[in-house]
C-alpha cells in the first residue's frame, strides 16, 4: 500500500461526481473531495445559469438518488459521494421532480 511521509494512506481522490440542475446534468471535477456540499450546489448552478443565460437563485440543498437530503456543511468525502456518483440540486422555489 503507498503511504505518504506520516504513514498514512493518500487521500482518495474522487475525479468528478454528475450533478443534476432542471433536467440538465454537469460533469464537476472534484479532485479529493474536501469540498463542502454546498460548494457542488454552487458549482451545478453556475453552470446551468452559465449555459442557459438565466439567474435561478440559491440551493436548498443537494439530493442524492434515494432523496436523502445531504448535509451542505460536510465535505464531498464525509457525505459519502463515490467517484461518478449523480446528485441532484433541490433549488429554492422550484416545484420540479426530484429525478428529472
Amino acid at each position: 500500500m503507498i503511504q505518504d511521509a506520516a504513514g498514512e494512506p493518500p487521500p482518495r481522490r474522487m475525479r468528478q461526481l454528475f450533478v443534476h440542475v432542471r433536467g440538465k446534468v454537469f460533469a464537476i471535477p472534484v479532485g479529493n473531495g474536501t469540498q463542502p456540499v454546498q460548494w457542488l450546489a454552487n458549482v451545478g448552478i453556475a453552470r446551468y445559469e452559465q449555459q442557459h443565460g438565466l439567474t435561478l437563485g440559491g440551493a436548498i440543498g443537494v439530493k442524492v438518488e434515494d432523496g436523502t437530503l445531504i448535509d451542505e456543511a460536510t465535505t464531498l468525502l464525509e457525505a459519502g459521494l463515490g467517484d461518478g456518483q449523480h446528485v441532484w440540486v433541490a433549488l429554492r422555489g422550484a416545484r420540479e421532480e426530484l429525478f428529472d
